[in-house]
């Protein structure tokens, strides 16, 4: 989940390099633990590719992820292009268990 999310926090602001000092207290704004902070920041330091990301991604997991990822999509209240897609791709593979 991590990785689905580091993408978010990539596409967020896909033409500047992620300030990590203030994008910290915007996670904890959100409610993620420490432990997740930390899993994303990891993620971070390697490209995300959204295809690779979501090939096999479980329903499961893909609606825990949405629900995040849509938080972080609307920090700034606007979604662009590349956050749209990647929550479309969430949804698509929750609908995927209901097949």
């Amino acid at each position: 989940m991590q990785r689905l999310l580091a993408y978010m926090v990539q596409v967020a602001q896909p033409e500047a390099e992620v300030d990590w000092d203030k994008f910290v207290p915007l996670l904890k704004n959100l409610e993620f633990n420490d432990q997740l902070i930390a899993g994303i920041r990891v993620a971070l330091k390697v490209p995300q590719s959204l295809d690779l990301l979501t090939e096999e991604l479980e329903p499961d997991i893909a609606a825990i992820a949405l629900e995040k990822a849509v938080s972080i999509a609307l920090l700034d209240r606007r979604v662009n292009p590349q956050e749209d897609q990647a929550l479309t791709k969430f949804l698509d593979a929750m609908k995927v268990s209901e097949a």
